[in-house]
């Protein structure tokens, strides 16, 4: 095996590790978030790993319940959806895209009576964050 891939694996494993079972999500959602992250800077990693929180439906479970306790130490949930549907590459942009939204503080657009002209702007920005970590590492 390559060096170059020796430290994406391990990088990979040690990106999932951090994650320690926080995240609702599939086996292979969970790898497309190792991966999106791989691209990321390690700030942004290190920010992802101890703030954020994926769900998705196509976890382990239809619905469930969280203890809001638990939520307080997360500054922001990402919820996924239908990525199993979707080729790799497409996927891991999306993630991006949503990691983007985060890092780059923005609002939401359910809960903070966003303009559209503000959501518009907001998701221009945040797809510019993927485009730029996509053609960065070459993914």
């Amino acid at each position: 095996m390559s060096k170059q891939f020796m430290e994406f694996r391990q990088t990979l494993e040690d990106i999932d590790y951090r994650f320690a079972g926080n995240n609702e999500v599939s086996e292979r959602e969970r790898v497309l978030i190792a991966k999106a992250l791989f691209l990321c800077e390690d700030n942004v990693i290190d920010d992802i790993t101890e703030n954020v929180w994926f769900v998705s439906p196509n976890g382990k479970y239809i619905a469930f319940q969280v203890n809001m306790k638990k939520l307080k130490k997360y500054n922001s949930i990402i919820f996924l959806g239908n990525l199993d549907k979707l080729p790799d590459r497409k996927a891991i942009e999306i993630i991006l895209h949503e990691i983007g939204h985060h890092v780059l503080k923005h609002k939401s657009p359910s809960f903070d009576n966003l303009s559209n002209e503000d959501y518009k702007k907001q998701e221009k920005e945040a797809k510019a964050f993927a485009k730029e970590r996509m053609n960065k590492k070459g993914e």
